[in-house]
C-alpha cells in the first residue's frame, strides 16, 4: 500500500464540500485504531457513503497483513461509485467487498460466521436495530459494534439513531457507552 496515495484519497474526500456528510475524522481514525488493535477479519460497514471508514478498516487490515476482509453496503449506486473509486485509488478495493443493497436484504445473507468490528451509519437511522439484529448471530464476546449518529434528538438538526441506544440499553446481554463527540458513537459489546 502506498501511503501518499492512500493521504491524497483522504485529502480529496475530506476537503470535497459535497461530501460533508462522511463519517467525522476522528471517529474514522478510531475505526483505524480499532480494527488495528484486535487485528480485525472481518469489518462491515452499513451505509458506505464515499467509503471513508472503509478506507481506514482496509488500510490497518492491509498494514496487519493476512487476509481481513471490509463489507460494505449502499443503497444509493452513485455514492458506491464514487467509494469504489476511491478505493482503487487508494490501492485498497482488493479489501473491500462493496454491495449495493438494502442492508436488509444483505446483512441476513453476510458470507461471515463472525464479525470483528461493525459500523451503523445508515442514513436511515431507524435501521439501526433491524440492522443490529440481522448480524446478532454473528457477534461475539470479542465483536465490537459501533453506532453512529447517536446523540439526543434536541442537540443536532438531524434524525438521530437515540432511539437504538434506548434500544441496547433494553438488552441486558451488552454493554454499551457513548462517546459524545462527533454526533455520537455508540460501542457495544456483549458480556
Amino acid at each position: 500500500m502506498n501511503l501518499i496515495k492512500f493521504y491524497e484519497v483522504i485529502d480529496k474526500i475530506e476537503t470535497h464540500g459535497g461530501l460533508g456528510m462522511r463519517t467525522p475524522n476522528g471517529t474514522s481514525r478510531m475505526i483505524y485504531g480499532l480494527t488495528k488493535a484486535i487485528d480485525a477479519k472481518v469489518y462491515v460497514d452499513v451505509g458506505t457513503f464515499v467509503g471513508l471508514t472503509c478506507l481506514w478498516a482496509a488500510r490497518a487490515m492491509e498494514e496487519n497483513g493476512g487476509n481481513g476482509k471490509v463489507y460494505t453496503v449502499e443503497l444509493d449506486s452513485k455514492w458506491l461509485e464514487m467509494a469504489i473509486q476511491f478505493a482503487k485509488d487508494a490501492g485498497l478495493a482488493h479489501r473491500i467487498e462493496f454491495v449495493l443493497s438494502d442492508s436488509r436484504n444483505f446483512l441476513p445473507l453476510l458470507p461471515v460466521e463472525k464479525i470483528d468490528l461493525a459500523l451503523l451509519d445508515s442514513g436511515d437511522k431507524d435501521l439501526y436495530q433491524t440492522d443490529f439484529e440481522n448480524i446478532e448471530d454473528k457477534i461475539t464476546n470479542d465483536t465490537i459494534i459501533l453506532a453512529h449518529d447517536v446523540i439526543e434528538q434536541d442537540k443536532v438538526p438531524f434524525h438521530s439513531a437515540w432511539k437504538f441506544k434506548e434500544y441496547i440499553d433494553t438488552r441486558k446481554e451488552y454493554n454499551s457507552f457513548l462517546i459524545p463527540q462527533e454526533y455520537g458513537t455508540l460501542i457495544i459489546r456483549k458480556k
